[in-house]
């Protein structure tokens, strides 16, 4: 009985939102919002790889506009064939353009002569760092996969392609790239020929009066 007791008094004194659980045992919802830009840099030099493998979308189980993933690109040789069956969609909802909260910093970029050749949110539930929840984002000369996770802190992973104009069919420079966020912070991923902005936090329905809580799994 002391043992109890004294459990008892513990967890009273825990943060209340440590004890928060997530209605019907679903995965924290997150709104992820991405600015892709391409830098003025020229190919050439050892930062530059070119590469010719490409991602490949049959991993992917949506778009980041939720629709479903293409079978192929044509920086594949031979298409992919995608098997990923819809039942396993992650919930993934395109959002408007009046809640991004990275025009400033789009517009700064263009001021600079930068070109942004992708600026999009969405939102979704956020699994474990073992999800397979890759997402496919297509953006001109730029395409590739991107998953976002959940452990002790928000992970992104990403798997990106280019296509520069330089010689015969063009060079195809890939990149993969893991990060480790915090939510509501700005974050940069950096790369010679481009950069992503990234910010991504817990969402919260447009008109809700209560401020958004961080999930037990991220809290500091």
């Amino acid at each position: 009985m002391r043992f109890v007791s004294l459990l008892l008094v513990l967890l009273a004194l825990l943060p209340t939102r440590l004890l928060a659980v997530d209605d019907g045992n679903q995965a924290p919802e997150y709104q992820v919002e991405l600015v892709l830009f391409l830098r003025d840099a020229q190919p050439g030099g050892e930062y530059w790889q070119a590469d010719a493998t490409a991602p490949n979308p049959a991993q992917a189980v949506a778009t980041v506009q939720g629709g479903p993933p293409p079978a192929a690109t044509s920086a594949f040789s031979a298409p992919p064939v995608l098997t990923t069956p819809a039942a396993v969609q992650p919930n993934v909802v395109n959002l408007p353009v009046n809640s991004y909260q990275l025009r400033n910093h789009a517009e700064a970029l263009r001021r600079k002569g930068l070109t942004p050749l992708l600026h999009t949110a969405w939102k979704q539930r956020v699994g474990d760092r073992d999800n397979k929840d890759w997402l496919w984002l297509n953006a001109g000369p730029m395409y590739g996969l991107v998953r976002i996770s959940l452990g002790r802190f928000l992970h992104i992973d990403t798997d990106l392609a280019l296509r520069t104009a330089q010689g015969g069919d063009g060079l195809l420079i890939h990149s993969v790239d893991h990060r480790r966020l915090r939510s509501g912070e700005l974050h940069y991923l950096d790369h010679p020929a481009f950069g992503i902005l990234v910010l991504i936090h817990p969402y919260q329905a447009p008109g809700s009066a209560t401020e958004p809580t961080t999930p037990a799994a991220e809290a500091r």
